[in-house]
């Protein structure tokens, strides 16, 4: 079942390269800044742990 799918996947990627290439793009750029926002709320949440530790 998943063979076909990859094949008429593949198949559209070919016969509409331009279309296929945008949307490509588009994903690759999208999931970038996804994980450059995760990244930088990861290290603004951490900022001020250490003061934290030191008054308890």
């Amino acid at each position: 079942m998943y063979s076909s799918l990859i094949k008429i996947a593949v198949r559209n990627l070919l016969k509409y390269k331009t279309f296929s290439f945008i949307n490509l793009v588009g994903l690759t750029v999208g999931a970038a800044c996804c994980l450059y926002i995760l990244l930088y709320v990861q290290e603004q949440r951490g900022y001020d742990k250490h003061h934290f530790a030191a008054c308890f």
